[in-house]
């Protein structure tokens, strides 16, 4: 009897409680997160700076301006030698400096051999070359293509011209323009080399020759004054009237014009010496810091460097000149032709 109530009382416990399966711990991925994700963070970038402020004319002036020169003697030396001036514009060419020019006195103890220096600075713009109606002198070549003037599509960028370089009976010096060839170029010349991508160069022609192909004109001159910064090693000795030239009265101090070229092809110099032999012109050209360059024309009628203004609904006139007494007419080059060669100097765009 007391059997029988323990096992009828164990049934009844059975009974009661819920029936049980034993269930795996989940997996460790796929646990229910038991914090919230972290929200995207909120947009903390920097804000973006404002454009740079276009800069001044002050600024702009600042960018080109030649270093001062310390006067190479000082017996000679006038106030002002070394310091280079701004050589004003008409401001629809350019409204910064593109030119400056000093005077240097580079003989020892005479004062009135003196070399003017004007500095072009190529980045902001462009030197060509134009032939002259008569020189240089070859058959075959048609009039429109030695015109004497500058091209009517340059004239609203007009800045200057200066002198080509002698005549083609004194050497027959090498002469290309746009792919004709005038006159064949000469190893022993230097030659002032205008490149397609509007570079300009200047060097002895084994050193340029290779790039010929680059060239869109060049324009040879005697031995180079300069070469990679030296001086030419005859331009003290008696061969230097026989390379560099006399006057037609066999004067050797004299009228001279030459140019150079900085290291960095940025800056063309053009010099103009008076009663100078070409020695005091490689002198001054090599104090301003070329360090290639070439005797241009020389002599009082065919050395030049003129600079234009722009009037009004008119052509460009020539309102300044590198120093006086210069040869010139106001519309030469422009409206009257011109029988020498010559380069000119524009505004780049």
């Amino acid at each position: 009897m007391k059997r029988a109530w323990l096992v009828g009382l164990l049934a009844l416990a059975c009974s009661a409680a819920p029936a049980t399966t034993p269930q795996p711990d989940p997996a460790p991925d796929s646990r229910p997160a038991t914090t919230a994700a972290p929200s995207a963070p909120p947009d903390t970038a920097a804000p973006k700076p404002p454009p740079a402020p276009e800069p001044t004319k002050q600024d702009l002036a600042k960018r080109f301006k030649p270093a001062p020169i310390s006067p190479p003697f000082e017996r000679t030396a006038k106030p002002g030698d070394g310091e280079w001036q701004q050589v004003p514009l008409t401001p629809q060419v350019h409204e910064w400096p593109v030119m400056y020019r000093t005077t240097l006195h580079p003989h020892a103890t005479r004062r009135h051999v003196r070399v003017t220096v004007v500095a072009i600075d190529l980045r902001r713009t462009r030197v060509s070359l134009v032939a002259g109606t008569e020189e240089p002198v070859v058959r075959g070549v048609p009039k429109s293509e030695r015109t004497g003037l500058v091209p009517k599509t340059e004239f609203d960028a007009l800045i200057a011209v200066f002198n080509g370089g002698w005549q083609t009976m004194h050497g027959r010096w090498g002469f290309m323009l746009n792919g004709r060839t005038f006159t064949k170029p000469r190893d022993v010349a230097c030659t002032v080399a205008l490149m397609k991508d509007d570079r300009l160069q200047i060097g002895p022609w084994p050193s340029l020759s290779d790039s010929e192909a680059q060239m869109k004109a060049y324009r040879q001159t005697p031995p180079c004054l300069i070469a990679d910064g030296a001086l030419h090693a005859d331009l003290k000795g008696m061969q230097s009237s026989r390379k560099w030239g006399l006057s037609v009265e066999g004067k050797h101090a004299i009228r001279r014009s030459g140019v150079g070229l900085t290291a960095s092809g940025d800056t063309l110099f053009y010099a103009l010496g008076q009663e100078t032999r070409a020695f005091h012109v490689a002198t001054a050209l090599q104090l301003v810091g070329a360090r290639q360059a070439a005797e241009l024309d020389i002599n009082w009628i065919w050395t030049r460097f003129l600079i234009y203004e722009h009037p009004p609904d008119a052509l460009p006139r020539i309102g300044d000149t590198l120093v006086k007494n210069l040869t010139h007419g106001k519309r030469w080059y422009v409206k009257y032709p011109q029988p020498r060669d010559f380069f000119y100097v524009t505004a780049r765009p």
